[in-house]
C-alpha cells in the first residue's frame, strides 16, 4: 500500500514536470517564430497581435505617405500644363510684338498704300496664327488658351479641405484675338494703324499679365511638390521607427529564445526517462 501511495505521488511529480517543459517548450518556440519573421520581413510589428496599437498608427501613416505621392504627381502634372500654357502665351507674346511693328511701320507716311496692303495681308495671317496657337494649346484634354468658361481644381494636397486644392480659370487665360481685343485691326490705312497700336498694347499688357499670374502658379506649384517631398520623407521615418525591427536586439533575442528551447527539450527528455524510471519501481 505504502508502495503504491509513493509511487503514485513519484508519478505525479514527474508528469508536472513534463508538462511544464511542454509549456515552456511550446513558449519559447513561438517567441522563435515570431522572432524569424521579423528578421525575415524587417518589421516588428507582423501582425496586431504583435502590438495593435502602432499597426493602427502605421497604417494610418502608410495611408498619408501614399496620398502625399499621388498629390505630389499631380502638381507635377499641374507644372506641366502651367508650362504648356505658358509656351503658348510665350509665341502669342512673339507674334503680337511683330504685329505693333507692322502697326508701327504703316502709320509713317514713308510708305504707299500699296505697301500697306501687303503689311495688312501679314496682320491678318498674325491674328490667324494667334487664334491658332490659342485654340490648340492643349493638355489634359483641356484647352488651356482658347477661353473655355471652365474652372479646374488642382487637388495638390493629400487633404480634404480647401487648402489642398488651387482653382485656375481657364476663361481668365483667354489668348484669342478677340478675347485680346485685335481680331478687327487693320494696317491697309494710316488711321487704321495708328489705332491699332493702342489695342496692340493693351493686348501685350493683358498677355503680360497672365504670364504672370502663371509663372506665380507654376512656383507655387514647386514650392508644393518640395514641401510633399518633406511631408513623405517625414511620414517614412516616423513609420520606420514603430515598424521597423531592431536586428541586433532581435536576433539576441533569437538566441537567447534557442538555448531556452534547447534546455526544455533536455529537461522534457529527462522527465520522460525519470517517467519510466519511475515506473520501473512501482511495477
Amino acid at each position: 500500500m505504502t508502495s503504491r501511495v509513493h509511487g503514485g505521488l513519484i508519478t505525479a511529480s514527474v508528469g508536472a514536470q513534463a508538462k511544464l517543459a511542454i509549456r515552456y517548450q511550446t513558449r519559447h518556440t513561438e517567441a522563435l517564430k515570431n522572432d524569424s519573421g521579423r528578421l525575415a520581413t524587417g518589421k516588428r510589428i507582423n501582425k496586431a497581435a504583435d502590438d495593435a496599437a502602432r499597426l493602427a498608427i502605421s497604417t494610418k501613416l502608410n495611408a498619408q505617405t501614399r496620398g502625399k505621392g499621388q498629390a505630389m504627381r499631380n502638381a507635377n502634372d499641374a507644372i506641366s500644363l502651367v508650362q504648356m500654357a505658358e509656351g503658348g502665351l510665350g509665341e502669342i507674346s512673339n507674334t503680337i510684338t511683330r504685329l505693333r511693328e507692322l502697326a508701327i511701320q504703316s502709320a509713317s507716311d514713308t510708305i504707299t498704300d500699296s505697301e500697306r496692303y501687303m503689311l495688312d495681308l501679314e496682320n491678318n495671317r498674325s491674328k490667324d496664327t494667334i487664334n491658332q496657337i490659342s485654340g490648340t494649346n492643349m493638355l489634359f484634354g483641356h484647352q488651356l488658351l482658347k477661353g473655355q468658361s471652365r474652372t479646374l481644381d488642382l487637388q495638390i494636397d493629400s487633404g480634404s479641405s480647401g487648402y489642398s486644392r488651387v482653382q485656375v480659370s481657364l476663361d481668365d487665360l483667354a489668348q484669342s484675338t478677340d478675347a485680346l481685343g485685335i481680331s478687327s485691326i487693320r494696317l491697309d490705312s494710316k488711321r487704321g494703324a495708328q489705332e491699332a497700336l493702342e489695342y496692340l498694347d493693351k493686348a501685350m499688357d493683358k498677355v503680360s499679365g497672365t504670364r504672370a499670374k502663371l509663372g506665380a502658379l507654376q512656383k507655387r506649384f514647386i514650392s508644393t511638390t518640395d514641401k510633399l517631398q518633406t511631408d513623405i520623407h517625414s511620414f517614412k521615418a516616423a513609420d520606420s521607427r514603430l515598424m521597423d525591427t531592431d536586428f541586433a536586439k532581435t536576433t539576441a533575442d533569437m538566441t537567447i529564445n534557442k538555448i531556452k528551447e534547447s534546455v526544455t527539450t533536455s529537461v522534457q527528455g529527462q522527465a520522460n526517462f525519470d517517467m519510466q524510471q519511475a515506473l520501473k519501481l512501482i511495477g
